[in-house]
């Protein structure tokens, strides 16, 4: 995908994770899902996360001006915030009342308008196409690490936090219905409350501009995260799980 603009790799994936979405919203409806069906599509989804994500970061990064890039991608986490807070409970209430395709069936509704809505975003300026092999990038990349200590170091530091802090939200559900008794609509709720503390903490983030700061931020934020991961699965009183839930969304948030 070397040759191809953030806008039109953002395009194609997200049209990918549509396919993906309505073929697992299909095989639902039709009764004939099995576990490896669901494999698969994670296995898909990662897949295409790795090439939509940067790309989506990166767009916003040419679409404004370096001293608002804060400002803009922080506003970005408001609108998943917002999203967070409502689909999560929209598909709780969904599955309980209609069934689980029914939340696909809407998932692959909300990322047929997400690629539109790319299409009418204005087209940054082609940068020059480069020849190289993706191996000779990575070999490339490596040897700019040695030289850059800190970078390195952050990139560790990613690779602690997505190894022992990302996983909770695929160990949510089974967690919600062992050890909390919720069924549906009360994961959908836990949910939103981790969406309304990335919401609070995008808006507190967008506030923050230029702050000086970031790595301060980032490390801190990082620390407390794990540290109310902690409490979440350690107070079974439920207040404090939805509380901890919510910091643990405002910091991700706040180190995004």
């Amino acid at each position: 995908l070397a040759g191809l603009q953030d806008k039109e790799t953002l395009s194609w994936m997200r049209t990918a994770t549509l396919i993906n979405t309505l073929l697992i919203g299909l095989l639902v409806a039709t009764g004939v899902v099995h576990a490896w069906h669901l494999a698969m599509s994670s296995f898909v989804n990662g897949l295409i996360s790795a090439f939509l994500m940067p790309a989506q970061q990166s767009l916003v990064s040419d679409l404004v001006e370096p001293d608002t890039l804060m400002n803009a991608v922080s506003l970005d986490a408001v609108g998943m915030g917002l999203m967070g807070i409502v689909g999560a409970s929209v598909a709780g209430a969904c599955i309980d009342r209609l069934g689980p395709q029914a939340v696909y069936f809407l998932m692959a509704t909300l990322h047929a308008l997400s690629a539109y809505a790319i299409l009418r975003v204005p087209r940054p300026a082609r940068a020059p196409r480069r020849t190289q092999s993706a191996w000779a990038d990575l070999v490339g990349g490596a040897r700019y690490l040695r030289t850059q200590p800190l970078l390195a170091l952050l990139l560790a530091f990613e690779g602690v936090r997505v190894l022992f802090v990302m996983p909770s939200q695929s160990l949510l559900p089974a967690f919600a219905q062992d050890n909390l008794g919720f069924d549906a609509s009360g994961l959908g709720l836990l949910q939103s409350a981790a969406g309304l503390g990335g919401l609070l903490a995008s808006l507190v983030a967008s506030h923050l501009g230029g702050h000086k700061g970031k790595g301060r931020l980032l490390v801190r934020s990082s620390v407390v995260a794990g540290l109310c991961l902690i409490l979440f699965v350690s107070v079974p009183w439920q207040p404090a799980v939805f509380l901890s839930l919510a910091a643990v969304g405002g910091l991700g948030n706040l180190y995004m």
